[in-house]
């Protein structure tokens, strides 16, 4: 058991020693100016968009009615969006007031 116990010893403090090693390397290129951030990579959809650009080139009808299409997604069941009323919509400031004149009765 002792054997064991001095293996993992020695390579917990090699761990450690490599870590405080690659700190140190950090921060002198980084107080160096070597340390530069790396340009942002496309993800592998941005890429694959790219590349089938030109090949789903829609009509623009057919790109309007898709756009609807999708829009429409989060709307189960073709709820009626609040725009579609007759009313104006109605500032949030005004929340707590209403439009009607006070009820003389109570």
């Amino acid at each position: 058991m002792l054997q064991i116990a001095i293996a993992a010893g020695v390579i917990c403090g090699g761990i450690i020693f490599a870590y405080f090693i690659a700190i140190d390397q950090f921060r002198a290129a980084a107080a160096n100016g070597g340390l530069a951030p790396g340009a942002p990579r496309a993800t592998f959809v941005k890429q694959l968009e790219s590349l089938l650009r030109p090949v789903s080139r829609l009509p623009a009808q057919t790109v309007i009615q898709v756009r609807h299409k999708l829009s429409q997604a989060g709307n189960p069941g073709n709820l009626t969006r609040a725009t579609d009323f007759d009313s104006p919509p109605r500032d949030p400031a005004l929340a707590g007031r209403s439009d009607r004149p006070a009820d003389p009765g109570g």
